[in-house]
């Protein structure tokens, strides 16, 4: 074949996609069975059978259509996760904690930055929506944040992560800030420093809002 020649040109069709029905005639089982046995907690399908589709499926190259697959089960086995800055060096290890418990169980993590622009967190937040996600993990949130509440119209479970809202219902996984400052205090005055200041930001944020 010449350089930039398709199998198209040559008027050969291009190789179809493997489907669930040919894992299923590959591994002797109907195609049901292999999406049970693909789907990570289902729990209905023996470890011989699953072993075998799961070998079937290795064999033919198979990729789920995971678009397909959360129409259909009405969940996509991923979890969207927001931050302000990536180049933060505070979030690296929590979104690192996050995929690294998420993997065991099958799921995958859409991370995204917001650069704190309200108008990019809004359209971040209603792209994973629309992707359906299982659930949101939020560490972009502040006093008054309206994308929460068009996560919370559209019944997606949600955790704020740092930073939280006025509205205390929202489950909230955060330091103890309080614990924090008493011990950078405690540091400072051990090297002799006397005259401390705090320096917050501004007021829409409920970590800078805090009396310590």
């Amino acid at each position: 074949m010449c350089e930039g020649e398709s199998e198209l040109d040559n008027g050969r069709r291009p190789k179809s996609p493997v489907t669930v029905k040919d894992v299923a005639a590959r591994a002797g089982v109907h195609p049901s069975t292999v999406s049970r046995s693909l789907t990570a907690g289902t729990g209905r399908v023996s470890s011989d059978l699953v072993e075998r589709v799961v070998a079937a499926a290795k064999e033919l190259g198979y990729r789920p259509n995971r678009v397909a697959r959360a129409l259909r089960m009405e969940r996509s086995s991923s979890i969207g996760m927001l931050i302000p800055d990536i180049s933060n060096p505070a979030y690296p290890p929590i979104v690192r904690g996050v995929e690294d418990v998420l993997r065991a169980s099958g799921i995958s993590v859409l991370l995204a930055s917001t650069d704190n622009d309200p108008r990019r967190e809004a359209e971040l937040v209603a792209g994973m929506i629309d992707h359906r996600v299982d659930g949101l993990l939020l560490a972009t949130a502040t006093r008054d944040y309206p994308p929460l509440k068009d996560v919370l119209a559209a019944k997606i479970p949600v955790i704020l992560l740092n930073r939280s809202t006025d509205d205390l219902s929202v489950p909230l996984v955060r330091g103890d800030d309080e614990k924090g400052i008493q011990c950078a205090v405690q540091h400072l005055k051990a090297l002799g420093h006397e005259r401390i200041a705090h320096l917050a930001g501004t007021d829409t944020s409920t970590i800078d809002c805090q009396d310590f």
